[in-house]
């Protein structure tokens, strides 16, 4: 009988530490009210062995359109709701942190500036807008990347 119960407490356990990490993932947006303004488009993917990948693509709106994008891995920061995008190139200097508020993520830069175009930045508050775990992103030149095929560091290769 104690093995059931030892089981059991294991089993719900494991499952709540699942759930509890699994609560960043699907498809968020944020801004895009008018045509002319930024917006931002984020995608959060959980894959095999406790893996998060993420896509964040983010413009500037009128009158310059400067956009960009970053494709990495995120790492679940101790705290509980929140995760960390730290580049595995030290060149780069940007690291994000992702804060889960509700059905929002807020992305904030803690260091450095991130490369995505003149005035473009990844902060802000971002909705879900789906939460489901996405399979792929479509990138800015169209094409359709798959996550579990396409690690961050093969992306540009």
């Amino acid at each position: 009988m104690m093995k059931y119960i030892l089981f059991f407490v294991l089993f719900i356990s494991s499952f709540n530490s699942f759930c509890q990490q699994q609560i960043f993932r699907g498809e968020y947006k944020s801004g895009g009210k008018t045509k002319e303004s930024a917006v931002q488009f984020l995608h959060i993917y959980y894959g095999e062995k406790s893996e998060i990948l993420f896509y964040l693509e983010a413009s500037r709106g009128a009158p310059s359109y400067n956009s960009g994008s970053i494709y990495g891995r995120l790492i679940i920061d101790s705290r509980k709701d929140h995760l960390q995008y730290i580049p595995e190139d030290t060149a780069a200097d940007c690291t994000l942190e992702f804060i889960k508020k509700g059905n929002k993520i807020l992305v904030k830069t803690t260091h450095g500036k991130c490369q995505f175009g003149y005035g473009v930045d990844a902060d802000g508050d971002y909705s879900l807008v789906s939460g489901t775990n996405p399979l792929y992103f479509t990138d800015r030149h169209g094409k359709r990347i798959y996550f579990s095929k396409t690690a961050p560091e093969n992306y540009f290769r």
